[in-house]
């Protein structure tokens, strides 16, 4: 049931910023009694048609990886692509919460692979050996892939690496011999990270990329079973000692048994969760899909009513800034448009610490051609170099001295932002800023 609960746990990921809650959990429960269970019942059961067939897969690689993803790329084309302009500017959530799982979940992992040995002996020691060298190979070759493109050493890529490699050991890690392992990390760092371009030939929005980790790692550890399977290895839990190896040890039967599983496995899982996805969503009150505000409000708020940190970013759909320059105030509304009426979805406030905040832009403001400091008024200014934004207001504050003028602006459209915007948005900043200065 564990190895059960965490299957779900992967495909509900590909419901992300799109997917109501309800139906999602109603779809759990009819796709793990009929497509994770027998499944699992082929690979682990004695009586199961994989497990007599000669199919290795020591702690899940069809159930659990390739259920997983398939059953997610299923659920995925049922539940149609995200809003396109939700997915500007799009970038992973908060690096360090990546970093923190990433490590909880290599650390339970070797739990996974480790106690699916059924004992504390050798064939345990070496899954969780065998677990570690993948994962740290794959993790290696993803940052390479990455660097080869972006120049940067990427901890997003680390970590994906890293994941994918613990996938691909799941089905792979008590059967096969260390040297392997390393061959399997690489292979499979490179083979996962070109997956997540799959998506996109087909049209599919998996969100979290569990196809391309989940699906793509667990085939490639198959695969590998099939060619680097070792006796000795399978033997050393005392219990499983008459198994046969893979092509290495003369089991060539085995590479056509794997693939034949491979393809039983993707084809029922897929096939399955989209029956049931659909059917599902087909039920009145059961739609798998939010509404179109829904997802534009965000499914923190509409499905759960909270939020995971008191932050907006800015200028991501719609911005309105309020500023006091007497205090160094800012305070910003994020907003969303249906036809010609504004709406605003939440609104936080933020301090400028200092006059000089945004002085590390000083490149970009001088190509913005910011007029002289003796002539920096916020209106002059940020009308001259912010020909995007759409209203200019300024009133008193209530109770506020003469001095304390609070400017805002509005209308900055998620789907024409560019880099004039940003640069105008600068130059607004550093005007306030200065202008402020100029005042004390």
């Amino acid at each position: 049931m564990q190895f059960c609960a965490v299957t779900a746990a992967l495909v509900i990921g590909s419901v992300a910023e799109r997917g109501r809650v309800i139906p999602a959990m109603v779809f759990i429960f009819f796709w793990a009694t009929l497509v994770y269970c027998p499944v699992a019942c082929w690979a682990w059961n004695v009586n199961g048609w994989g497990f007599q067939y000669g199919v290795l897969d020591y702690a899940g690689g069809g159930p659990v990886e390739i259920g997983s993803g398939v059953s997610a790329l299923a659920y995925s084309w049922v539940l149609g692509r995200r809003n396109e302009k939700m997915m500007l500017n799009f970038r992973p959530h908060n690096i360090s919460l990546i970093t923190i799982g990433t490590v909880f979940l290599w650390f339970g992992w070797l739990g996974f692979n480790g106690g699916s040995a059924f004992g504390a002996n050798l064939r345990a020691v070496m899954a969780c050996w065998n677990s570690c060298l993948t994962a740290m190979f794959a993790a290696m070759t993803w940052c390479l892939l990455d660097f080869r493109l972006a120049k940067k050493w990427s901890l997003v890529g680390w970590c994906s690496g890293t994941i994918s490699g613990l996938v691909a050991a799941t089905p792979a890690s008590g059967i096969i011999t260390p040297w392997a392992s390393i061959a399997l990390g690489v292979v499979t760092g490179v083979v996962c990270n070109y997956s997540t371009k799959f998506k996109f030939v087909v049209g599919i929005d998996d969100a979290l990329d569990v196809f391309a980790e989940h699906g793509v790692g667990g085939i490639v550890g198959l695969i590998f079973n099939a060619f680097f399977a070792a006796d000795y290895i399978i033997g050393l839990d005392g219990v499983n000692t008459g198994v046969t190896g893979g092509f290495l040890n003369g089991n060539f039967r085995l590479l056509y048994v794997q693939i034949a599983y491979i393809v039983a496995c993707c084809s029922y899982m897929f096939v399955v969760s989209a029956i049931i996805a659909k059917g599902i969503d087909m039920i009145p009150g059961l739609h798998l899909r939010a509404s179109e505000e829904a997802e534009l409000l965000g499914m923190d708020d509409d499905q759960h009513g909270e939020f995971a940190y008191d932050y907006v970013e800015v200028c991501e759909l719609y911005c309105g800034f309020l500023i006091t320059p007497a205090n160094h105030e800012i305070r910003f509304a994020v907003t969303t448009l249906r036809g010609h009426q504004q709406t605003t979805i939440k609104s936080r406030t933020a301090y400028i610490s200092s006059p000089h905040m945004v002085s590390w832009h000083t490149k970009t403001l001088r190509r913005a051609r910011m007029p002289p400091r003796r002539h920096l008024s916020p209106r002059r200014c940020t009308r001259r170099a912010q020909p995007h934004l759409s209203s200019w207001v300024s009133h008193q504050r209530k109770g506020a001295e003469d001095d304390d003028l609070v400017w805002g602006v509005a209308g900055c459209h998620c789907s024409t932002v560019t880099w004039a915007d940003s640069i105008s948005l600068l130059v607004f900043l550093f005007s306030i800023s200065r202008w402020n200065s100029d005042q004390i």
